[in-house]
């Protein structure tokens, strides 16, 4: 009987909803700003998942999902037998990727509950990490197990955290928990005043997921924005816009993710504001009072070749983009720069575009903070390296924050391989390796420079043959993170020397004539 009562609560914390209900065990408050928030969750199902993206748009911490190195099986018996074993072992899996905690004072902690307590990987993370001194917020998901000892066991492992009170979240939909989500967090936690408020954090989390054509967080970033007081009208408005950064494709699927959002929402007895309507346009031709707009907007007169060997995507933009679009009113064009700014950050190759509406956005009033909190809002979701990050770099040959990976070692056939993970604007020391070494890139944008030569821009897909004893440096671009491959031949034999850094001026120069 018990353990049909285990296996009943693990099946619907892996694929049941959520409604929520928090425990009044641990006490206290913190206070905190958004960038030393952290929300770590491990989800098998997506509902932790979904819970954790609540709590960031809420805060405006980071997420970092915990990932194991070998994933649980997608048939849900077969995962709830591993789960039940490896928890009666004591077993912790080895995570595919890790986070550098330092920076971090409030540490968010999600899991679903396996068996009556945290999953495996959870217990992983908070093992392996130092939690020292922080402050630690624990969140479970079930079907009905409640929180059986989830909350205790993390308190068991956090002995040297201040552990505040836990919450749960079951039944039904994790969507539909938002009230209760506000009430549990506004007991544990008070966020100073961030960049962005919580109607533009959702306006950039938004136009990130619709770039970026994610319509399940998508909807879930919908919800936060009209709870938070975004009207119906200001949303569409941003996802009617945002067709001409991202394509009708995405736009259109993100207006009927929002459609359905909007009756679904009614239909639960939820009243959202409709909102204001645009005004009509000026009088007269789109081409001209869109030039009008294009030039206040950007501070000057916009011109170029590319206009003139093509003056149709010119008049385009003026009539339609800055005239139809930009001349509707119920956006301020502060607003506007916002979602074209987070809809590009999210976008891969839109690199250009986003740094010159930046600074569109900063003639508009938009500030460096906030510029700042979107780009860290849209870094995590343009990671798409398959491999482990791996253990941080502890090395004076990088300037920054790296990973290493190790991937192969292969005696036989005497070769190395690794997966390198650099954070954005790091890179590693002049060396050389005796017999050659191999890169093949595999997420961000990075550069690879011989000594002498010009610097290469590295994209996913990228191939490196480093000849043997040829001195060059490599790492990430001052905008992204970058990850590649090295394979190491002959290692028995393959010596790296290493040589002094890259300065400031050579970094420059080598992204400069890109």
């Amino acid at each position: 009987m018990v353990k049909r009562a285990m296996a009943c609560a693990i099946a619907a914390s892996l694929i049941g909803g959520i409604s929520a209900s928090a425990r009044d065990a641990g006490s206290g408050k913190v206070e905190t700003l958004p960038d030393k928030i952290l929300i770590a969750c491990y989800s098998w199902g997506g509902n932790t998942r979904t819970a954790a993206e609540m709590i960031r748009q809420a805060t405006g911490g980071t997420l970092f999902e915990i990932k194991p190195a070998k994933p649980y099986p997608t048939e849900y018996r077969r995962c709830t037998e591993v789960a039940k074993q490896e928890i009666n072992a004591g077993f912790r899996p080895e995570l595919a990727a890790e986070i550098d905690l330092e920076k971090y004072e409030v540490i968010f902690v999600g899991s679903p509950n396996w068996w009556g307590t945290m999953a495996p990987p959870v217990a992983t993370f908070l093992t392996t990490h130092d939690l020292k001194g922080k402050t630690v917020i624990p969140f479970f998901t079930h079907g009905g197990g409640g929180m059986q000892r989830c909350e205790a066991d993390v308190r068991k492992l956090c002995g040297k955290s201040n552990v505040l009170k836990a919450a749960t979240f079951s039944g039904g939909s994790i969507r539909s928990a938002g009230e209760a989500m506000k009430k549990w967090l506004d007991e544990v936690i008070s966020v100073k005043p961030a960049a962005l408020s919580a109607k533009e954090r959702s306006i950039a989390a938004i136009s990130m997921y619709t770039a970026r054509g994610d319509m399940e967080n998508l909807k879930t970033a919908l919800n936060a924005g009209l709870d938070a007081g975004l009207t119906v009208n200001e949303i569409k408005e941003v996802l009617v816009q945002l067709y001409a950064y991202c394509g009708f494709p995405r736009s259109l699927n993100a207006l009927n993710n929002f459609m359905a959002l909007v009756m679904e929402r009614e239909a639960r007895g939820l009243k959202d504001v409709p909102g204001r309507l645009p005004g009509p346009l000026p009088a007269g031709d789109s081409v001209a009072f869109g030039g009008t707009n294009q030039t206040k907007l950007c501070g000057v007169e916009i011109k170029g070749p590319v206009y003139e060997f093509a003056p149709a995507i010119d008049r385009f933009l003026k009539g339609h983009l800055f005239g139809d679009i930009f001349g509707r009113d119920n956006l301020d064009w502060k607003t506007r720069e916002l979602a074209t700014v987070a809809a590009l950050a999210a976008m891969d190759g839109t690199e250009p575009q986003r740094d010159s509406h930046i600074r569109v956005g900063k003639h508009n009033g938009l500030t460096d903070a906030q510029i700042a909190e979107v780009l860290a809002q849209a870094a995590p979701l343009k990671r798409k390296d398959v491999f482990p990050q791996g253990a941080k770099i502890e090395s004076a040959t990088f300037n920054g924050d790296a990973w290493l990976a190790p991937l192969i070692d292969n005696r036989n056939a005497d070769l190395a391989a690794s997966n390198v993970t650099f954070a954005s604007g790091v890179r590693n020391n002049w060396h050389t390796h005796s017999i050659g070494q191999i890169l093949l890139c595999t997420s961000g944008a990075g550069y690879y420079q011989e000594r002498g030569k010009a610097a290469r821009r590295l994209q996913p897909g990228d191939a490196v043959d480093i000849p043997a004893g040829v001195e060059h440096w490599h790492g990430a671009a001052p905008d992204s993170d970058f990850s590649h491959i090295a394979v190491m031949p002959k290692r028995s034999e393959n010596k790296t020397v290493w040589g002094g850094p890259v300065t400031e001026a050579e970094y420059a120069a080598a992204v400069e004539k890109q």
